[in-house]
């Protein structure tokens, strides 16, 4: 965790010599923290061949196209998690559905991260710390401890680069040029445990529209506790919701038990007609098999 940290904030400090308050900058330093302690946690990724290679790259792309293009963000990023969501569920639907709302989403990011609304700066980083924290823990729960890691990276790549901005006093807040490569690897991720692991529907919609619910709560000093119940909510939820697997093995144990309830009763009646035998036969008449 130290080597994203210290990558994001290394590169933010020495660029903004040179580029005062870009905007682009924190973009390339989140995708670059990002993408460091990927490598680092799991090697480097071949070539689009898994959903964790896929993420790798294209949080690369959006680092770099964030950086040059950020004014443009409106256009390029809900694209990208509409086609992010298109390649990692198979329905269409569902699909467009869960990238809508990730959408609006990254709006309100997007919009925190411009328009603080009088809240501290401090507040503000606890309560995104809050999404990734929960995120981390869902999907551990969901039995997908590498995606776990990966959130934790995500989220010192950020950590140092508000840091820096936050030392720095900048008179604009420049983290809204990362509010694209940090959804976009946020939700990735949630979509991958959706999708490879075992994370409930429930969990994913919720965990989507987190930033949404800091940025309602976001205007009020008490949003912090709003945003930390929730939370706890959602890993309750995960912790206690039967997974995919429990449900096909309780399907099965009836399955079998409906199976092996006409057999029980067969020996049952079998077992019986020993114990109690016919000593007649049909003309009323014992059998030589029955004379002692």
């Amino acid at each position: 965790m130290v080597i994203p940290f210290a990558c994001t904030a290394i590169y933010l400090l020495i660029s903004s010599f040179f580029f005062e308050e870009h905007y682009g900058l924190t973009s390339l330093a989140v995708g670059l923290g990002y993408i460091v302690g990927h490598i680092t946690l799991l090697g480097i990724p071949s070539l689009w061949v898994d959903a964790l290679s896929k993420l790798i790259f294209i949080s690369g792309f959006v680092a770099v196209v964030g950086a040059i293009f950020y004014r443009e963000r409106f256009v390029y990023i809900p694209l990208l998690l509409l086609v992010i969501s298109g390649l990692l569920l198979d329905d269409l639907v569902f699909a467009m559905t869960i990238g809508t709302m990730s959408i609006v989403g990254w709006f309100c990011l997007d919009h925190v991260f411009r328009n603080r609304s009088g809240v501290s700066e401090i507040l503000l980083a606890l309560s995104w710390g809050i999404w990734f924290v929960t995120n981390a823990a869902v999907l551990f729960l969901a039995s997908s401890a590498s995606l776990a890691q990966l959130v934790f990276i995500l989220l010192f790549s950020c950590l140092g680069s508000w840091i820096v901005c936050f030392k720095k006093k900048y008179s604009k807040n420049i983290m809204f040029g990362a509010s694209g490569v940090i959804m976009v690897v946020a939700y990735g991720q949630l979509l991958i445990g959706y999708a490879v692991s075992e994370l409930s529907l429930f969990s994913l919609i919720t965990l989507t529209l987190f930033p949404i619910i800091i940025w309602v709560t976001g205007k009020i000093r008490q949003g912090i506790l709003v945003t930390a119940l929730i939370g706890l909510v959602v890993i309750g939820v995960e912790t206690f919701l039967p997974n995919d697997e429990d449900i096909d093995l309780s399907k099965k144990q009836q399955q079998q038990l409906k199976q092996d309830k006409p057999t029980e009763n067969i020996l049952k009646n079998d077992t019986d007609n020993l114990d109690e035998p016919d000593i007649n036969n049909d003309y009323g008449y014992l059998d030589d098999s029955d004379v002692i």
